[in-house]
């Protein structure tokens, strides 16, 4: 086996790790990687969401411990190349350490900095400040910043050029697998309640979202996907993305959409503070709760045909697409 992935997801831990490592496996799978892949959460999403073929997926108990121990056995048996670490919970346990001891490499993928790290390589896709981690992650690799970003192949396929619409009439909203804070109810009535002349709003619907149907007009005509398997052609065609500020925020800058960033959690701050240095979406912080003034200034903002031209190019520069395939080859595959 050259890649052990361990990787926490589902209601609890969201869809952004499951995605991205999916992303890497499936670089990885096309290099020729053979792989197995530890899952604690929701061991459905590998139906909905199936890895590249011959992949072993294990599910994980839920106590992290017990799920450690699981993986431990599994680098025992097959002694891979690689364990890729992608969970807060499976980061801050005696896992790292123990691998540590039997001299099994790791690379762990990181997206809040605030806790020691053991391994021989750290990716963060969302900072660019390597200060971040001189005493978290000391002697490690660090592959950091959204040219890293874990992006899947349709999005880069899918990037154009163009310049925007002179009038927004279609817009994508998306607060990932669960929308824990129930942000699409008031980003919907926020659009609904607007003078703008939107035609469309495709509400992207997560499989662990507490609501299914959330609006209550006919004007602008409100479309639900639930649990879509492909997130790309929805956003490809929208003129502007609201979402929340993580993993789908390196998609929407790889396709080059104009985009409303909107921090709900703790663990997307540094993906809100690096495109709101970058100049590569406007970004609104909703982790003490929403306000409709903000988002009303940020809807505002984004009218002018301008600037939109100006952060679907700034967005463009800073995510190529082609993250997985430096990460692969920093794995020397």
């Amino acid at each position: 086996m050259d890649v052990l992935f361990a990787i926490e997801a589902g209601a609890v831990f969201g869809l952004g790790h499951y995605m991205r490592c999916r992303c890497l496996a499936n670089e990885l799978h096309r290099r020729g990687r053979t792989m197995a892949l530890v899952l604690r959460g929701d061991a459905a999403l590998t139906h909905r969401w199936p890895w590249p073929g011959g992949t072993a997926v294990i599910a994980a108990p839920d106590d992290v411990d017990v799920a450690a121990e699981t993986v431990l056995a599994l680098s025992d048996e097959h002694n891979p190349r690689w364990t890729v670490i992608d969970g807060y919970g499976f980061a801050g346990s005696a896992l790292l350490g123990k691998l540590r001891e039997v001299k099994r490499p790791t690379l762990v993928i990181d997206d809040i900095s605030d806790k020691s790290l053991i391994a021989d390589i750290v990716l963060n896709q969302n900072v660019q400040d390597s200060t971040l981690y001189v005493d978290r992650a000391p002697g490690a690799t660090l592959l950091l910043g959204p040219q890293f970003a874990l992006i899947a192949d349709a999005f880069r396929a899918a990037r154009a050029n163009g310049d925007a619409a002179d009038a927004i009439s279609g817009v994508l909203v998306s607060f990932g697998g669960s929308d824990l804070r129930g942000m699409t109810p008031h980003v919907l009535r926020c659009l609904e309640d607007s003078p703008a002349d939107i035609k469309r709003i495709d509400v992207v619907v997560g499989p662990y979202h507490a609501q299914s149907r959330c609006g209550t007009s006919l004007r602008p005509a409100i479309y639900y996907h639930v649990g879509t398997e492909n997130l790309c052609p929805l956003m490809a065609r929208a003129d502007v993305v609201v979402s929340s500020s993580g993993t789908s925020c390196w998609e929407a800058c790889c396709l080059g959409r104009p985009l409303i960033a909107v921090q709900t959690v703790k663990n997307q701050r540094e993906v809100a503070a690096t495109l709101r240095r970058s100049g590569a979406a406007l970004t609104l912080d909703a982790t003490d709760g929403f306000s409709d003034d903000d988002f009303a200034v940020a809807w505002r903002d984004v009218q002018p045909v301008g600037v939109r031209n100006r952060l679907a190019a700034t967005a463009r520069d800073l995510v190529d697409g082609l993250g997985q395939g430096r990460v692969a080859d920093a794995l020397g595959f």
